[in-house]
């Protein structure tokens, strides 16, 4: 007798959690001291300021503009240019770096 349907899902959503936790736990484990100063700098709040540099990377243009979207691939840029050849993804299954396909020289386990 097979488990229900509800029940897969849940097994199976269950485990795709905990396989990224698991991914992202290693690649952590292995950031440089550097790398993580850097990262963390991203969240301090300027004076006078009410956002954070990572809350600004993150935002989506507001609008279809040349100066919006000019703004928003300047920010990729910066985003790039802070992790760019800097994590190593070497240590996982390269079927797990996948997803990391589309960010190019971030990893050595794509080919």
């Amino acid at each position: 007798m097979l488990p229900a349907a509800s029940t897969l899902e849940r097994l199976v959503a269950s485990a795709a959690v905990q396989a990224q936790q698991t991914i992202f736990a290693r690649i952590a484990e292995r950031l440089s001291p550097v790398l993580c100063e850097d990262l963390d700098t991203l969240l301090n709040v300027a004076p006078g300021d009410y956002r954070s540099a990572l809350l600004r990377l993150k935002e989506y243009p507001p609008e279809a503009s040349a100066k919006a979207i000019r703004a928003y691939v300047t920010r990729y840029q910066q985003a790039h240019e802070l992790a760019a050849n800097r994590i190593d993804l070497g240590l996982l299954n390269p079927g797990s770096c996948a997803i990391w396909r589309c960010w190019p020289n971030a990893t050595t386990c794509m080919h």
